[in-house]
């Protein structure tokens, strides 16, 4: 796992549906568990609001960038709906097919008639590994407003002569404060239980955060969270990313 600091917008190179019945064993969860976590969305049946993006044939590759080929794609780690989160100052996780280093854009900007200011709206050069990267929002203090829809984006500037050819990737995000049943649950939960709440209760950003944050840490059996971290990921249709971070 590589993380993007962005503190201060500088550069730095970056090298679920669980009925639980009962505490997960500290040493993690059986092969069984891991295939048990389900994500339930908050809006179910709705429109899918994530985009992902591949580079556009062999004439199409990024001619300003080098090392890709026609088989590179960008994803956002959002579910295929608005995804939830309870905290103002999430981490946002991206992931490429391919080690690159080029101008990427990071935008976040209210989903709105009005066009407001993007409240990141950030150019930068950096140089990234194959797999999953993170913008963690609290590293330079972008606060999301409670009950707005966010639209965020991630793209790779192929071609700075015609910005139509740059390969874009996004996804939504909404920061929702849970009833104060399922609040007060997951303040009680284990942190090797929590995945499992936020993923059932519909916050997306919560869970991945968590399991990530597990599989970090470098826990005893951390294959295993890898595994559930990769379930998630294919319940919210980001199978190619799961295979890429099993």
């Amino acid at each position: 796992m590589n993380a993007i600091k962005l503190s201060s917008f500088s550069i730095v190179t970056m090298g679920f549906a669980l009925a639980i019945s009962a505490p997960l064993p500290v040493f993690g969860p059986s092969l069984a568990q891991a295939a048990e976590i389900a994500y339930k969305p908050a809006v179910t049946g709705a429109p899918v609001r994530r985009v992902g993006a591949g580079s556009r044939g062999v004439r199409g590759v990024c001619k300003d960038v080098a090392g890709i080929d026609e088989s590179f794609s960008l994803q956002v780690l959002a579910p295929d709906s608005i995804g939830q989160t309870l905290s103002k100052q999430p981490t946002l996780y991206w992931s490429v097919s391919m080690p690159v280093s080029a101008k990427f854009l990071f935008t976040i900007a209210e989903e709105s008639r009005d066009f407001p200011e993007p409240v990141l709206d950030k150019e930068m050069t950096i140089a990234v590994p194959v797999g999953i990267q993170t913008l963690p929002l609290a590293t330079h203090g972008i606060s999301l407003k409670e009950n707005v829809n966010y639209k965020w984006s991630v793209s790779l500037q192929c071609d700075t002569a015609n910005p139509s050819l740059n390969v874009i990737a996004s996804g939504m995000i909404k920061v929702v404060t849970p009833a104060t049943d399922v609040e007060k649950s997951f303040k009680q939960a284990g942190e090797e239980t929590l995945p499992y709440l936020y993923a059932e209760h519909g916050y997306w950003y919560d869970a991945l955060t968590s399991l990530t944050n597990l599989i970090e840490k470098g826990r005893p059996n951390d294959q295993k969270w890898r595994e559930v971290r990769a379930n998630l990921l294919k319940q919210g249709g980001l199978e190619k990313v799961a295979a890429l971070n099993p």
